[in-house]
């Protein structure tokens, strides 16, 4: 095999390796989770409840807060609700993570929610407390991120 083909065949084999060595992540390398917690109501549903969409990449420690929802039932009539969610990290501040929105009506509930979902959002670390506050009242709703 003349020295040229030997060349051409052997940079042709060095690209395809790193090739397939540098290839983006494919969405197996990332891992969705979900964390909820609701305050019961006695006659049954959430007074308050909140759901956390995170993420992280499969071997990283850091968790990227996606979506957070808040809810508060039973709906007062002509009641303006308003919520934010706030996170804080172990061994630091509290600290706001969305503002304060306005609520929208959904069946016998107001929700609020913040984020995109997707793999976006503010990165934490693990064992990250994330809560929610509506206007009315001081109850906090909160949950974990593992």
């Amino acid at each position: 095999m003349p020295t040229r083909v030997r060349a051409l065949a052997a940079t042709a084999l060095t690209v395809l390796a790193l090739a397939g060595a540098t290839s983006p992540p494919t969405s197996d390398s990332f891992r969705d989770l979900r964390a909820n917690s609701c305050q019961p109501r006695p006659a049954g549903g959430c007074a308050y409840g909140i759901v956390v969409n995170y993420w992280r990449k499969a071997g990283s420690a850091q968790r990227h807060v996606a979506w957070v929802r808040a809810s508060r039932s039973p709906v007062a009539r002509g009641a303006v609700y308003r919520a934010q969610w706030s996170y804080q990290e172990p061994g630091r501040v509290a600290r706001v993570g969305g503002g304060w929105r306005r609520g929208a009506v959904v069946h016998s509930w107001h929700e609020v929610t913040w984020g995109r979902g997707g793999h976006t959002g503010p990165a934490v670390a693990p064992g990250t407390r994330v809560c929610v506050l509506f206007n009315f009242g001081s109850a906090r709703q909160c949950v974990e991120l593992h």
